[in-house]
């Protein structure tokens, strides 16, 4: 589906009486994520797909608060603001810093 079909899509959607609003968000949003996945994991190219997810759960698997972000991502930044906030001890693990960045966003499910 390319972008020009998606965007009529919507478009029938957001004039049609019999989508609410609160409908036509989910649909928008559920298409965005998958537009975004397809992005991540075409940039990502080829990599260990058994290394990454061993990867992944091993952090998935830690005790405590990991989580994986972006140095400069707003919604990270403001992460590490609130837990810092609340006194929460957290491991922050900075993916965009690793040579591996693209393979763990598009292992990660």
């Amino acid at each position: 589906m390319n972008l020009t079909t998606i965007l009529i899509i919507l478009l029938a959607l957001f004039f049609s009486e019999t989508y609410s609003l609160r409908k036509l968000t989910f649909l928008s949003m559920n298409i965005f994520k998958d537009i975004k996945k397809n992005l991540v994991r075409s940039l990502a190219g080829e990599y260990n797909v058994d290394k990454i997810s061993s990867q992944l759960e091993g952090y998935r698997n830690r005790s405590g608060v990991t989580m994986l972000s972006f140095e400069n991502c707003p919604f990270c930044v403001r992460a590490r603001e609130v837990l810092n906030e609340k006194g929460v001890k957290y491991e922050d693990i900075m993916i965009d810093k690793m040579d591996e960045n693209k393979a763990l966003r598009a292992g990660n499910k």
